[in-house]
């Protein structure tokens, strides 16, 4: 039974231990395994195909497409195979051609990265952040820019209520008439401020005395400086409502004639206060110019004999911001 078991431990033992005397005898000889050439060249081409795909990538991201010059700094200590030493065998041959282009190849690649890693990064390009392209315009309420001087240039029409002159109860009654004014000063962000100067005449057309009538001649006029200060209240971009007061002194030049009665006129005229508020609306054209209309009251005050007259004017007009 012992034989027998160590019979069949023989066998098993003998084939492997066989084999390796073989693989001993041809190592000793210097003979190479019959598939270990092909494995090998697999794996070279294998690592060529990797090495062109970087070189390729590489090549993209350099700022000319083309293949740069090896620098002979940055060769490895690799030494090429001397052609005296080297084999004559064509497999040989050809693995140690693989081996060359394969260092070449590293070398390349080593000088891009080097060269990419020399350059200093760009910055950005700075992008404009709009408003209007992250929000809706309609949304936006845009305030115009002003300049830091105002200018305006307003002309209208006058409206004035009968008015009585003396104590004996004779009341006159004025045309539609004309009014003309400018005002310039300084631009304070929303607040404007500065002189004006204006000239106003409304034409008598009739006298009355209780229940009778007369035609009547003549003119009651107003040369005006004052101060005026205004506000404006944007409403939009092209929108803008101004508010505004003038308080100053007006020459005050009242003359009428009853042609019914007498031919010699009646005249007076004197240095008065003058005061008057207006409200206008304004739609400006660009930054510059701007076109308003509006609505002013004015009050003038009594001259001895003539009464105090109340007026109202309709205006239209310019804003110049300078």
């Amino acid at each position: 039974m012992i034989r027998i078991i160590h019979k069949s431990l023989l066998v098993r033992l003998s084939f492997p231990i066989f084999v390796f005397s073989i693989y001993l005898i041809s190592r000793s000889h210097g003979q190479e395994e019959p598939n270990t050439g092909f494995v090998r060249k697999n794996h070279v081409n294998e690592l060529k195909r990797e090495l062109i795909q970087i070189k390729k990538g590489l090549q993209t991201l350099l700022p000319k497409n083309e293949r740069p010059v090896v620098d002979s700094v940055l060769s490895p200590t690799i030494p090429e195979a001397s052609s005296k030493k080297a084999s004559q065998n064509p497999l040989v041959l050809k693995r140690t051609a693989a081996i060359i282009e394969v260092k070449d190849d590293l070398h390349l690649i080593r000088q891009g990265l080097l060269e990419l890693q020399a350059e200093k990064p760009t910055e950005p390009s700075k992008q404009k952040i709009s408003i209007e392209s992250n929000f809706p315009v309609g949304n936006i309420v845009k305030v115009r820019q002003r300049g830091n001087y105002f200018l305006f240039i307003n002309s209208g029409i006058a409206f004035a209520n009968e008015r009585k002159y003396g104590i004996s109860g004779l009341a006159l009654r004025t045309r539609t008439g004309i009014d003309f004014s400018i005002s310039f000063g300084g631009q304070f962000g929303q607040w404007t401020i500065g002189p004006e100067i204006g000239y106003r005449r409304l034409g008598y057309e009739e006298a009355v005395f209780g229940a009778l009538s007369t035609p009547a001649t003549g003119a009651s006029t107003s040369r005006t400086l004052a101060i005026y200060g205004g506000r404006d209240f944007a409403m939009g971009h092209s929108l803008n409502l101004h508010a505004g007061v003038s308080i100053g002194l007006t020459y005050r030049d009242e003359s009428f004639t009853l042609p019914s009665v007498s031919t010699t006129p009646t005249a007076d005229d004197d240095l008065l206060f003058q005061g008057s508020i207006r409200m206008a609306l304004e739609y400006a054209f660009s930054d510059l110019c701007a076109a308003h209309i509006g609505y002013r009251f004015t009050y003038l005050d009594d001259l001895r004999e003539f009464d105090s007259m109340p007026i109202h004017q309709a205006e239209l007009g310019l804003r110049l911001n300078l």
